[in-house]
């Protein structure tokens, strides 16, 4: 069986105190802290240590496998995370340090309590319980930790595709693939009594672009009429007064039937929200997180002009950060802006890199169903859809070995608990048992 709350919440609070933060340039990352973790994991989890075979891929990615004593035809299962996190940012804004591990006031604080050592820890805990209760699968079982995932969209060498090429030469096909990027929610934004698991079949894309005008700059006591600020401010107005447009996603469509019958008062609409999109559509005006599953979002991030204030600046920039939606591209995107914006204000729209939509995964299979009713049965009082990841996992590197990737960690995650991103993540101790009973549940149904 799985530990009380309490051994649960030590263990994760001994991952969070090894600060592994992730970096651009891995050179500047500490390596050494990310072996001195994976001697506390093997330290922890002693049974999944001597029936797992472990091994380092590239700098720091831990892949373990466990060859099934008996086989059967099905193809392994893969449960993917990462080791590493976000820095702490600003400490003064947090309630306790962000790598102490502090248990206090009903949670646990620190940085990866959310993402994603909770997961790694998951895993862990079900895997060494059920070894001691003696399971024995019929399929080998993969777990495979990257460790820059968190910067992995912009760092050029993304340790999963490490891991991914490891597997390939091994010649191994995966039957499914399980990462984060689904959760159990509270479904009151949409209406839902009890609780929403999202099980994201598919990931939205991501593409820095930077919208830039030069000109001579010079002191700011002579600035005559034109300007380049105020050009690329128009630009960026243009742009904010012309949103991507909404487009339904055929699973989502789906998500919002298997929804109809919880929500009697909009059951019309989410029967068909293609045949009702004009009442649809302004409700998710008040919930940019549902927004963004029906849209290719464009958000301004950065902006950049002189160095001094009586300086007239010689480069204007703002950089801008695109999720786009699965059916939309880097270039497709990159387009539309220049579209938005015209020619005549003699902005340039530059792509500084990204990647594209993930495919979407199968849900019509008995691996997604079975998946769905696992979650049912173990979280109370909700019901699992079909969703589209916003930001980005390790899991889309995984599509070249396996036909079926799908992304739920099995965590709650509520509004008291903030962004994982943020100063002060924690998780509620209540909480923190949600997702090693998840993989203790859903492992032998595999």
């Amino acid at each position: 069986m799985i530990p009380q709350a309490n051994l649960l919440a030590e263990h994760l609070a001994g991952m969070v105190r090894f600060p592994t933060v992730s970096c651009q340039n891995m050179e500047e990352m500490d390596f050494s802290v990310f072996e001195q973790f994976h001697k506390y994991l093997k330290d922890t989890y002693p049974l999944v240590h001597k029936t797992f075979k472990k091994e380092i891929v590239g700098r720091a990615g831990l892949l373990y496998h466990w060859e099934a004593p008996r086989k059967s035809e099905k193809l392994p299962l893969l449960l993917a995370a990462h080791q590493d996190v976000v820095p702490a940012g600003d400490l003064s804004a947090w309630s306790h340090p962000p790598f102490a591990g502090v248990i206090a006031d009903d949670c646990l604080w620190g940085r990866g309590s959310l993402d994603c050592k909770n997961q790694i820890m998951g895993h862990m805990e079900a895997l060494e319980a059920l070894i001691a209760e003696g399971f024995q699968p019929d399929f080998d079982i993969y777990l495979a930790y990257g460790y820059n995932e968190e910067v992995s969209t912009t760092c050029g060498a993304p340790a999963a595709t490490l891991l991914v090429k490891t597997l390939q030469e091994r010649g191994v096909r995966l039957g499914m693939v399980l990462d984060e990027g689904g959760s159990v929610i509270s479904g009151a934004s949409m209406g839902v009594s009890g609780s929403i698991a999202n099980i994201s079949v598919a990931e939205k894309g991501y593409v820095d672009i930077q919208l830039s005008k030069s000109s001579k700059g010079g002191h700011s006591a002579r600035p005559g009429k034109a300007s380049i600020m105020a050009d690329v401010a128009r630009a960026v107005v243009r742009l904010a007064e012309s949103p991507m447009p909404y487009r339904i996603l055929p699973e989502i469509a789906l998500q919002y039937r298997i929804l109809a019958d919880h929500v009697p008062e909009r059951r019309e609409i989410y029967q068909d929200i293609q045949a009702h999109q004009e009442q649809l559509f302004p409700m998710l005006d008040s919930d940019p997180g549902v927004a963004a599953k029906f849209q290719t979002t464009v958000a301004m991030t950065m902006a950049q002009g002189s160095y001094a204030p009586n300086v007239m600046p010689g480069k204007v920039s703002v950089t801008l950060n695109c999720r786009p939606l699965p059916g939309d591209t880097i270039d497709s995107v990159t387009e539309k802006l220049r579209e938005i914006i015209g020619s005549e204000l003699g902005v340039e729209v530059t792509c500084l890199g990204g990647r594209n939509p993930s495919p979407v995964s199968d849900i019509d299979t008995p691996l997604f169903q079975n998946l769905k009713s696992v979650i049912e049965s173990v979280y109370p009082n909700c019901v699992a859809v079909p969703s589209v990841c916003l930001g980005g996992t390790d899991s889309y590197f995984y599509y070249p070995i396996c036909d079926h990737v799908y992304r739920f960690a099995g965590e709650y995650r509520v509004p008291q608990n903030g962004s994982a991103h943020a100063a002060n993540e924690h998780i509620w101790l209540e909480h923190i048992d949600a997702v090693p009973k998840f993989f203790y549940t859903f492992l032998p149904t595999y």
